[in-house]
């Protein structure tokens, strides 16, 4: 709810964002990946993303984790 824009973040903040996702009952079986970017608010471009050795992320988008839905 814009409550802590990216604007005001320090490194090493932790900022949580919780979003319920509802899933259709009948979503097929199988891996989907979650995954994040951010976004620039006047433009709607996705920044870039490095990983811990500074190198380019696919895309500029961060996977959380595979929800697997079985």
């Amino acid at each position: 709810y814009w409550t802590y824009p990216t604007t005001a973040w320090q490194p090493g903040d932790y900022v949580r964002d919780v979003h319920v996702v509802p899933l259709d009952a009948t979503l097929p079986r199988g891996d989907y990946p979650i995954a994040v970017g951010i976004y620039d608010a006047e433009t709607g471009e996705r920044l870039a993303l490095r990983d811990g050795q500074r190198s380019p992320v696919a895309d500029n988008v961060l996977t959380l984790f595979v929800l697997r839905v079985r």
